[in-house]
């Protein structure tokens, strides 16, 4: 062949290689490009039907400006323990130290073994809630309330927030166990379905100015009087501060050139957005002024008379809780007070008393206000100390036992025997006959005391005996164990010996 030919070959060879490895790359891309669609496709369908397939349905309840109670509704199952995960989004976090359970069981109070514990996330935006018992937990209408928590700001700025469902690191949102089969159901598919966000804040407040216009808690207007609603009000916020009533919207009419009365409402929101409304009452009357009497000033002054007024120091907050004032139709209107006074420094204080109607006439009343200073309440004695109990007598000891005495030994006791019987007097007898016969009764029994004393002693022989001829045999088994091990040493290196030649 040609070296041109082989060359053309060589290349046409190399650009098909990779021709071809392109082609399997292109495929390859192409089927992982399909398999992430698809992984992607499902996930997506997933997550859509959980959304629409909630088990477990979380609802929060805002009570105070940064307080919320936390309860599952609409919960059919009968469980005895729950665990949830629950976390924040927005700019707010859980206090810990605020949790307050209002979780409880079927059990009797004395018997209850409900458990309860909450655990923080390092962030405190996070937080899982474990509840066991043996008997059911409590529901009402399908709500299980599960605890009260506090909550505050993460950060500075707008404190908008929700709480939602949280995945654990078990991959699981909630978990319970039903009581009757005892048998534990978890998942993910639990959502506070709410899409109200709450705020770690407090409402504004719109409240009617101190003015003579207002008797009643209702704004007067006269006849004929041009009505600027706005100016009977003012705005406040603890966060916000004073807010201008041009933030205020109002709606409803007043006709003031028609007597009667009217309904109006204030609204405004704060910087947080929260709103907060006031419906007012405005009465438009036909008075004239020169009829109108002064306001009448009603002081509690518990019978110390029309000039004084008498507190005890510390005792009274508000001095005009006891100070009342009425207009020319008997309403409520306020009271100023002119002069410096203490209610917790006791003294005498010269103040004066001023009630103005909407029509101008005003009345004043001068007082002297006495700050009596407070009792002293004496200490409580201290408690007498409970008498100790007297120490219990001590038990005395129990005396020892007397030994038993000893047992006399066998030769002693021959001995006493005889010195017995020979120390008891005869009986006397006249005939020689019956001497013999004692003596030979006498002889006989010395014979069998002989007798009895040489068995004695051949038995003692006999037991020593046998117990010489008993120990030799310990001997004997240490011999025979030495031989045994001797034979065993030989019969080891003849084997060893054999062994070593045969190798060689």
């Amino acid at each position: 062949m040609k070296p041109d030919n082989f060359e053309k070959k060589s290349v046409r060879k190399a650009n098909n290689n990779k021709y071809n490895k392109r082609i399997v790359s292109l495929i390859a891309l192409s089927a992982v490009v399909v398999s992430t669609c698809a992984v992607t496709k499902n996930i997506s369908a997933d997550n859509k039907e959980k959304s629409s397939n909630v088990s477990v349905e979380l609802n929060v309840e805002k009570l105070e400006r940064d307080k919320v109670k936390i309860e599952l509704e609409n919960f059919t199952p009968v469980i005895k323990s729950l665990q949830l995960s629950l976390k924040i989004d927005g700019n707010a976090k859980f206090r810990e130290d605020s949790i307050k359970w209002l979780v409880e069981s079927y059990a009797d109070e004395s018997s209850s073994d409900l458990k309860t514990h909450v655990k923080m996330g390092n962030d405190k935006k996070s937080m899982e809630i474990f509840i066991v018992s043996s008997e059911p937990l409590v529901k009402n209408g399908g709500t299980i309330e599960i605890c009260e928590i506090n909550v505050e700001k993460d950060s500075v700025g707008k404190s908008a927030y929700s709480i939602e469902a949280n995945v654990n690191a078990e991959g699981e949102s909630y978990s319970y166990v039903i009581n009757d089969t005892n048998r534990q159901v978890s998942g993910i598919d639990m959502a506070n379905l709410s899409e109200e966000k709450l705020t770690i804040n407090s409402l504004p407040v719109i409240s009617l100015k101190n003015s003579p216009a207002t008797a009643d808690g209702s704004i007067i207007v006269s006849k004929g009087d041009t009505f600027d609603a706005k100016s009977y009000i003012e705005v406040n916020d603890e966060e916000d501060g004073e807010i201008s009533v041009d933030e205020v919207t109002v709606t409803g009419k007043v006709d003031t050139k028609k007597v009667g009365t009217y309904s109006i409402k204030y609204s405004v929101n704060d910087s947080e957005g929260d709103e907060v409304t006031l419906v007012q009452t405005v009465m438009v009357e036909e008075v004239n002024a020169n009829n109108a009497t002064p306001p009448t000033i009603t002081i509690n002054n518990n019978g110390q008379g029309d000039g004084k007024l008498v507190v005890t120091e510390g005792k009274v907050g508000n001095l005009l809780d006891l100070i009342t004032a009425v207009d020319y139709l008997g309403r409520t209107i306020n009271v100023n007070i002119e002069g410096n006074y203490d209610l917790n420094v006791a003294g005498e204080y010269k103040i004066t008393l001023v009630a103005t109607d909407r029509l101008g006439n005003e009345s004043r009343k001068d007082i002297v206000l006495t700050v009596e200073k407070a009792p002293v309440v004496p200490d409580q004695p201290d408690q007498p100390d409970q008498p100790t109990q007297p120490d219990q007598p001590t038990q005395p000891d129990q005396p020892e036992q007397p030994g038993q005495p000893d047992a006399p030994s066998d030769g002693n006791t021959g001995d006493d025997e005889s010195n017995q019987d020979s120390n008891k007097p005869g009986i006397p007898d006249g005939s020689g006959s019956a001497n013999n016969n004692e003596n030979n009764g006498t002889n006989n029994s010395t014979d069998n005391n002989g007798t009895n004393n040489n068995t004695t002693s051949n038995n003692i022989t006999n037991t020593d005996s046998e117990k010489k001829n008993e120990l030799p045999k310990t001997g004997q088994g240490v011999f025979y164990g030495v031989i045994v091990a001797i034979a065993a040493a030989i019969i080891g290196s003849g084997i060893y010996l054999v062994t070593k030649k045969k190798k060689k």
